[in-house]
């Protein structure tokens, strides 16, 4: 079981990508790097190796099964999270529809209310930023200036994209070298400051090319460094040794490792160097709400409720008006000072007495994920938009940007019950891929149906009471999953049901959104 469970990881682990970022600001600048880490499926697999390892080289029986159990139902509290998420932010837009105004720039009048404003960024003329390790400055007036650094990857066997006859994709987050990015903390957008971390997500970036400069020669030479890069005396170049061919007359860096700049390989390098203009060419889109001379994101006052509960919409419960209103929060459960802990109500003691295991389980991974899901993906609108955008395009790009980061967690807690299955079935894998491989691969497809059949329930419990329709949807996806596990509909049925399914639901969703405005 070891062995097997060892050439499981390795042969399901990717390449590490570079995925952590570190963000600091000095005076008025901010940096952005990122570091080498391994993807979610070399953790998730290398973890359940370790765990199975040492627990099998111990003796502990059943030491699979229980493992499988806690990722399998590590899925369902995300998946509930993550939609009451999705409900909670369409309360957010809600409530923009009813209170956004928009105006022309800064105003005592305004203050505590959610205000739209379009405009150029400004600066002040005398701040200039730059990035020593590379040797460039951005032109005259920039807001932000970004040094990216990306390689080529090839796409995967089963990838959409190579019925485009593309093959690979430049990625970011797989660089040796971090990227770079300085921020200027003193833009303005019709008198509002705008915070460094808004500029850096927007995708009004435009290339440039850099002045000549001694660090900036070294690099395009392909100076080795000498020692006092070695012994980090000065700062260490980014390619030392190699030789880099200039493309788009110096806008952009291309290091050839194994292929060339009109068809690129696995492994190239190339490095664009990128501003934030601050001219009318680029227009912006702020949304917020006025504090003093700053706009805030539009979210809610207190953090999203513990348990499964979604919470109150009301008014008060956002960061409208004072920002010392006070928040009413839910009456607490009775606490029982004798035993010194929250008494629970009768029935709910009764209950708690059987399946102990899977209540506490379940209770620590809803908290768990409450707390990752407000950390990472925080109930509040964006606040800078590109482009000019009224009150209606607005909250249907905020809408569609929610909604990719929704089908990003919702593809997590996917993985963690197709992980689940596998992780209890991969002895019953091992002895069908000794038949062959089409044999092996049909548990395979049989846990990716039944994981996507557990999801669209999950999704149509946690949506039953706030949106019946798209949930009755979403529970015919799940029973057409499920009729095509057990061989009561062929497969392409199903899969048709599916996505007939999604779409009505995404339509209704739209729909919804575009009546108010």
């Amino acid at each position: 079981n070891v062995l097997l469970s060892a050439v499981c990881g390795c042969a399901l682990c990717r390449p590490p990508l570079a995925s952590a970022s570190r963000r600091s600001r000095a005076g008025s600048s901010c940096q952005a790097m990122a570091a080498a880490g391994p993807t979610f499926a070399a953790a998730l697999y290398g973890a359940s190796t370790i765990s199975l390892g040492v627990l099998a080289c111990y003796g502990v029986p059943g030491t699979a099964k229980s493992l499988s159990v806690l990722v399998f139902l590590s899925g369902f509290p995300l998946l509930w999270l993550n939609e009451r998420r999705a409900v909670r932010m369409l309360q957010l837009l809600s409530k923009t529809v009813e209170k956004l105004i928009m105006v022309d720039g800064l105003a005592e009048e305004h203050e505590g209310r959610l205000v739209l404003v379009q405009g150029a960024l400004s600066v002040q003329p005398e701040e200039r930023l730059s990035l020593p390790a590379w040797g460039v400055e951005a032109p005259a007036p920039s807001a932000a200036l970004r040094v990216q650094v990306e390689t080529f990857r090839p796409l995967g066997r089963c990838s959409l994209q190579r019925l485009l006859c593309r093959r690979g994709f430049w990625c970011a987050e797989s660089a040796p070298v971090a990227s770079a990015e300085v921020t200027c903390e003193s833009a303005r957008l019709g008198g509002f400051g705008m915070p460094g971390s808004a500029l850096a997500g927007l995708d009004a970036w435009q290339p440039f090319v850099p002045r000549a400069s001694e660090r900036l020669a070294d690099i395009l030479d392909g100076a080795e460094g000498g020692w006092k890069h070695t012994l980090r005396i000065r700062d260490p170049l980014p390619f030392p040794g190699e030789h880099p061919h200039e493309v788009d007359g110096g806008a952009t860096l291309y290091y050839q490792r194994n292929g060339r700049v009109d068809a690129p390989a696995f492994g190239d390098i190339r490095v664009r160097f990128l501003h934030l203009p601050c001219d009318s060419r680029c227009c912006l889109t702020a949304v917020g709400v006025q504090r003093d001379d700053a706009l805030v994101p539009f979210r809610y006052r207190a953090p999203p409720p513990g348990g499964l509960a979604l919470g109150r919409a009301l008014t008060e419960d956002f960061n409208l008006g004072s920002e010392r209103a006070c928040y009413m929060p839910v009456e607490a459960p009775p606490y029982d000072e004798e035993r010194g802990k929250v008494q629970a109500p009768m029935e709910e003691q009764t209950s708690m007495k059987g399946g102990w295991f899977l209540l506490g389980a379940l209770s620590a991974f809803l908290e768990g994920w409450r707390r990752v899901l407000h950390a990472t993906a925080p109930e509040a609108l964006p606040v800078l938009f590109f482009g000019r955008h009224d009150r209606c395009s607005y909250i249907l790009k905020a809408y569609l940007a929610d909604a990719r980061l929704t089908m990003k967690i919702r593809a997590v807690g996917f993985g963690l019950l197709v992980a689940g299955m596998e992780i209890a079935f991969r002895e019953w894998e091992a002895l069908l891929l000794m038949i062959g491989t089409p044999a092996g691969m049909v548990l395979e497809v049989v846990c990716l149906l039944a994981a996507g059949g557990f999801c669209a329930c999950t999704i149509a419990a946690a949506r039953i009471f706030y949106q019946p329709v798209s949930s009755a949807l979403c529970l015919s996806a799940g029973v057409a999953l499920f009729c095509a596990v057990f061989g009561v509909v062929p497969l392409l049925i199903a899969l048709s049901v599916v996505v007939a399914c999604m779409a009505s639901t995404g339509a209704l969703l739209l729909v919804s959104l575009l009546l108010p405005c």
